[in-house]
């Protein structure tokens, strides 16, 4: 993991914003090496970057 900014965070799969953690909302922007987001089901992506029982919300770019 690597820092970028005080509220950045670089991991191999993804970058995580960390400013909204203070209210339980995390941010989360994959890599293109990490796959399509669109294809995966809920389970593995949930695993992935653990979030079971949590609420996702998911987009992407076009």
């Amino acid at each position: 993991m690597n820092y970028i900014d005080k509220d950045i965070k670089d991991f191999d799969d993804y970058i995580e914003f960390t400013a909204f953690n203070k209210f339980n909302i995390k941010i989360l922007f994959t890599k293109k090496h990490y796959g399509s987001i669109p294809e995966k089901s809920r389970e593995e992506v949930a695993k992935d970057f653990s979030l079971k029982d949590k609420i996702m919300v998911s987009s992407h770019q076009t």
